[in-house]
């Protein structure tokens, strides 16, 4: 059976805690949820951005 995982304590400004509450509700989502995701955007946003800095891939 898979482990549940410990809670992880985030602390954030109120402006963010109140962002990411907005987000969550306008999205229909938790606020754990909400974090996950703009994280993950943020990651995909950050690997384009490196790949697109190497330039195009060469030929052999």
């Amino acid at each position: 059976m898979k482990q549940k995982k410990p809670p992880f304590g985030l602390r954030m400004p109120d402006d963010v805690k109140d962002w990411v509450e907005r987000q969550a509700k306008a999205n229909m989502r938790s606020q754990n949820s909400e974090i996950v995701v703009a994280l993950k955007e943020k990651m995909e946003r950050l690997a384009d951005k490196t790949i697109s800095e190497k330039g195009p891939a060469k030929r052999a």
